[in-house]
């Protein structure tokens, strides 16, 4: 069981666990709470999701613009390195 406030090491791996999944209640609590009473920690999970939906947004703009054929043979490049390494 998490802390009430935790630590800024655990507070810092919430935050990044947030940014990318969901938090259960406990944690997203504790994230909450610590961001209450620490500055560095508040800018810091600030920052974490800026990133995040900013790499959601490029990830977006970058599926957008490959056309079928680039798609295609990236995935074929792909398929060859798995089966070339389930081979070894």
């Amino acid at each position: 069981m998490l802390k009430v406030i935790g630590s800024c090491k655990e507070v810092s791996r919430l935050a990044a666990k947030g940014s990318i999944s969901k938090l259960t209640f406990a944690e997203s609590l504790a994230l909450s709470f610590h961001k209450m009473m620490c500055k560095v920690c508040r800018g810091y999970s600030k920052e974490l999701q800026q990133l995040a939906e900013l790499a959601k947004t490029r990830q977006v703009e970058f599926s957008t613009q490959l056309d079928e054929e680039r798609k295609e043979r990236m995935k074929e490049a792909l398929e060859k390195q798995i089966s070339e390494e389930r081979n070894l």
